[in-house]
């Protein structure tokens, strides 16, 4: 399993996210600048 496909599993698990909804918010997150994902 890569990284990519262990993120969406994780995504997935949240309650409203389907494997669908769980991709698309991965990719999301990754095309995203790095400075916006730092607290």
């Amino acid at each position: 399993m890569t990284e990519i496909e262990r993120l969406i599993a994780l995504l997935s698990r949240l309650p409203g996210l389907g494997p669908r909804s769980a991709r698309r918010a991965a990719l999301a997150l990754l095309s995203e600048p790095q400075q916006r994902l730092l607290p």
